[in-house]
């Protein structure tokens, strides 16, 4: 189940214009570590 959701106007494309999966995926991942890291609360 979708969790999270991200509107982008900018996708990493390459020289031909085809967008770079797995550019996108390690954002994604990079991003969803930190969305994550900053809901833990700590005392």
């Amino acid at each position: 189940m979708l969790k999270t959701r991200k509107f982008t106007v900018d996708f990493p494309v390459t020289i031909t214009g085809k967008v770079r999966n797995v550019e996108m995926r390690e954002i994604s991942i990079k991003e969803l570590v930190l969305e994550g890291l900053l809901k833990i609360k700590t005392s």
